[in-house]
């Protein structure tokens, strides 16, 4: 079955694997062998596919899963569990100084204050074509800004404290780019792909001027 994603704790040297039905966790032994232990989900845990790690502090593991739910791991042993975090899958996980931020397939980023839920970025009603669905692919946090990447091609820089949304990048998604023509006399070019979407693109900024969605 699939792995979705390996990361190394140097804290407590220690590799993380999650995947379908799959969490592990691998320390070396000797020069060149690693050894595994499953996750033990306990009494109450089911085992469930795994997308995505981070971790927070020494000894712990945050793990994102394709039900929405994030677990805590304690070494290989489940901690806690908060269900349905997201609607759907958890693509992105990571850690920030007071806490975690996770998005998923719902194009919601949550940012967490220790394992409290304190604040929702929605940017599911972003996407410029009806035939694309925002999904969170990656968040980060630095300095008060969290910067967003989408699976539709987009990037977003979020101001904490005020919750506004910058839109960094923004370019054809889930398909083929099939036209290609610049401006006979201006500094521009116009675009067109599979998403039924055609784009007119500043040369200097790199950024749509104009977006159409076509039947």
């Amino acid at each position: 079955d699939k792995i979705f994603e390996v990361r190394y704790n140097p804290v407590d040297d220690v590799l993380v694997s999650c995947g379908v039905r799959h969490i592990k966790f691998w320390t070396l032994v000797g020069d060149n062998q690693l050894r595994a232990k499953r996750g033990i989900y306990g009494q109450e845990g089911v085992q469930q596919t795994m997308l995505c790690v981070a971790f927070p502090d020494g000894g712990l593991a945050l793990t994102g899963a394709q039900t929405g739910d994030i677990f805590l791991w304690k070494g290989a042993n489940l901690e806690w569990q908060f269900e349905q975090a997201h609607t759907g899958p958890i693509f992105a996980i990571s850690t920030y100084p007071d806490g975690f931020l996770s998005g998923g397939k719902d194009g919601r980023v949550r940012l967490w204050s220790g394992l409290d839920p304190v604040k929702v970025f929605d940017f599911s009603s972003t996407s410029v074509a009806s035939t694309v669905q925002t999904r969170i692919r990656s968040a980060v946090w630095r300095d008060g800004h969290v910067l967003v990447g989408t699976m539709s091609n987009e990037i977003f820089e979020v101001d904490e404290r005020t919750m506004t949304q910058r839109l960094i990048v923004q370019s054809h998604a889930g398909a083929e780019v099939w036209g290609l023509s610049t401006h006979p006399n201006q500094a521009l070019f116009v675009t067109g792909g599979d998403d039924r979407t055609v784009r007119v693109f500043k040369v200097s900024s790199r950024k749509p001027v104009m977006v159409r969605e076509l039947e």
